[in-house]
């Protein structure tokens, strides 16, 4: 206890004695930023409002010379900073400690962090290198420099004009701030985003220590009882982490109590906004719902959509909406840390009574007046089949029409609610691409009533026999186009109808909610410029065509592992699903040339067995595994080769 008294009542004196040269000090000239409170200086104030969060733990405290069992205390320097002379931890001369993160430090928009050391005046600096690391093993120092060009006593002074770089520039309760942005580039393995790890290394003032440049530092010495360093704290001022929700979104259109809205709106909010640091943080989805009532459940939910491309508005199907109804909406902005926003206010609008693609309005079988088929005995689809609430019958607006509709209605499925034909051209393009460039039918909106969770089976009838090597191409509010996998829509032998199989709720439900209503915007398309097949002609069965054309089925092995590793892993990402669609676009005619051609199709199933084995590969193992797995077999093959040249060199020999 006595010890300890004395201790204190030695750095009191320091302090005093400190503070009394101080006075006597000379005005500053250096060309950095000078002392807290003065103008220009970067000092951050303990009690700033910009620092989030403290270290949480500590590493690796190897103390130096010279350091009194009072000062060894590390768990000192975690938490908010004291701003006080004694509640530090002293690393002693040459002595160093880690502090640790949780959340990380992130690279934001200047500074990241700010170092508090325990100086009893702005000229009294023990100094310090700063090295910060992301797997708290590899560390990297941040560019300093010294000017000051002559020893400083155990007593002396530091102009902070001529230092910078280091921890311990600013005196008790100010910090000397970091910015990330500086260590850019210097390592792979240096995740700036990312930085849980910040090291304190107590620079001994007598001459030995060096600069990035090179030239000596000079810091107060010899000093006893805490030499060196005294690290009072570590204010964390960016995180990549979520300490924020985003804000409420403000909804923009349809507005609150709007009327006559038309039955194909485009909702849209107010900008995302996060307090979150914006170089870590972004906005990666908004949901979006749509309900006949303000408890957006149940069957009252019409749409239920996180949309990750279109975040700020969002296009609806002209087969979501009824009209002459009042609908209530709201929507969520989702960050990149899959943190949600509050939901935004509840607006209401009512839509139009008359739909204004349809004069005259509908006359209630589901089907626009103007694209409705009465009679289809003379057009070879289903002869003397009436209109019912499981078939429909319409002209296309475009194509090759016209187009029937069956509801399969055996696993207890209800009804067809509504259904129209549309121009693909009033459909936007997905931003990664993916809409088809020829709709030989057009494109079909349908609202099939269903209990809920349960399967729509809707085959769709075509008047023209279409090449099988098309897809059913869906247009899905927060997804955009894609092709819907050969189980979801599978084409009849023939080519003359297509069996969608949509799940209400499921992933291809264009509402997303399960209400039980099935949505469905989409139709038979191509990315190539193919043309359809005269009556009887035949086409290459499937999605995979050059696949299929050199093993001759679709239900052949090979073929059936192509369109598995399509499915399961191209589809599922938004890079894949852009391959898929140029793999569309450009291989049909290739694959009708392999399917000629005996030979040709010898050699493609021998050059496709590679291509088998990765995707096997992929699907059983993890990509990089299989990655490593094919480097390896690589080299094998390379010293084989090398190894059979040599013996066969020397044989020659």
């Amino acid at each position: 206890m006595n010890n300890e008294r004395q201790n204190r009542f030695g750095r009191t004196l320091l302090i005093a004695l400190g503070l009394f040269l101080a006075s006597c000090n000379p005005s500053l000239a250096g060309p950095y930023a000078p002392a807290a409170g003065q103008p220009g200086s970067t000092a951050i104030s303990k009690d700033d409002a910009r620092i989030k969060a403290w270290a949480v733990d500590w590493q690796n405290y190897d103390v130096g010379t010279d350091v009194d069992g009072t000062w060894q205390t590390p768990e000192r320097a975690l938490g908010p900073s004291q701003g006080t002379a004694i509640d530090i931890v002293a690393l002693g001369r040459g002595g160093e400690i880690t502090l640790i993160f949780d959340p990380p430090i992130g690279n934001g928009p200047g500074w990241d962090f700010a170092i508090f050391e325990n100086s009893f005046s702005d000229r009294f600096l023990e100094l310090g290198y700063v090295e910060v690391s992301t797997n708290g093993i590899d560390f990297f120092r941040f560019e300093n420099d010294s000017l000051t060009a002559i020893p400083v006593g155990g007593f002396g002074f530091t102009d902070p004009t001529n230092v910078t770089g280091f921890g311990g520039k600013y005196r008790q309760a100010y910090g000397t701030p970091f910015d990330l942005s500086e260590l850019a580039g210097v390592s792979p393995l240096l995740d700036l985003k990312n930085i849980p790890y910040v090291k304190i290394i107590d620079i001994i003032g007598n001459g030995t220590y060096l600069d990035t440049s090179g030239d000596v530092i000079y810091d107060p010495y010899p000093s006893f009882g805490s030499a060196g360093f005294d690290l009072d704290a570590i204010g964390l001022i960016w995180t990549c982490d979520n300490l924020f929700s985003p804000a409420t979104p403000d909804l923009e259109t349809p507005e609150d109590g709007e009327t006559d809205v038309s039955l194909t709106p485009t909702p849209q909010t107010g900008p995302f906004i996060d307090d979150d640091n914006p170089e870590c943080e972004f906005h990666l989805q908004t949901r979006w719902q749509i309900s006949t009532d303000t408890s957006f459940s149940g069957n009252s939910l019409v749409l239920d959509a996180l949309s990750a491309e279109n975040l700020t508005e969002i296009s609806i199907s002209g087969a979501l909406l009824s009209p002459g109804t009042t609908y209530y909406w709201r929507a969520q902005h989702i960050d990149s840390g899959n943190e949600p926003s509050p939901f935004s206010n509840v607006y209401a609008f009512t839509t139009s009574s008359v739909n204004p693609d349809t004069n005259p309005p509908p006359n209630g079988n589901g089907i626009p007046d103007d694209q409705e088929v009465i009679d289809d005995s003379d057009l070879g689809l289903l002869p003397d089949r009436p209109i019912s609430d499981t078939y429909k019958m319409l002209e296309t607006v475009t194509g090759d029409g016209p187009i029937a509709v069956e509801l399969d209605s055996s696993s207890g499925t209800d009804h067809i609610q509504y259904v129209e034909s549309i121009d693909p051209a009033t459909l936007p393009d997905s931003p990664e691409g993916g809409k088809p460039d020829i709709f030989p039918m057009g494109v079909m909106n349908f609202r099939v009533k269903v209990p809920p969770a349960a399967v729509a089976e809707v085959t769709l009838h075509f008047s023209n026999k279409l090449p099988t090597t098309y897809r059913w191409y869906k247009f899905h509010p927060r997804n955009g186009w894609y092709p819907l996998p050969d189980d979801v829509a599978s084409f009849s032998p023939d080519g003359k109808s297509l069996t969608l199989s949509i799940k209400d709720g499921g992933p291809h439900d264009a509402d997303g909610a399960v209400n039980g209503i099935v949505l469905d915007s989409g139709g038979v398309g191509s990315m190539g410029t193919a043309s359809i097949p005269e009556s009887g002609s035949s086409g290459i069965e499937g999605g995979c065509f050059i696949a299929t054309a050199a093993y001759g089925s679709t239900t052949d092995r090979q073929v059936a592992l192509f369109k598995d590793f399509r499915d399961r892993h191209l589809l599922s990402w938004q890079s894949g699903r852009a391959v898929v669609n140029t793999y569309y676009r450009y291989s049909p005619p290739l694959a009708d040339a392999i399917a000629r051609h005996d030979g040709a199709r010898r050699v493609v199933r021998i050059l496709l067995l590679p291509v088998a084995a990765l995707c096997y590969l992929v699907m059983r193992w993890s990509l990089w595994h299989t990655v490593f797995s094919v480097i390896i077999l690589i080299g094998v093959a390379g010293i084989l080769h090398i190894g059979l040249s040599q013996r066969s060199t020397a044989s020659q020999r």
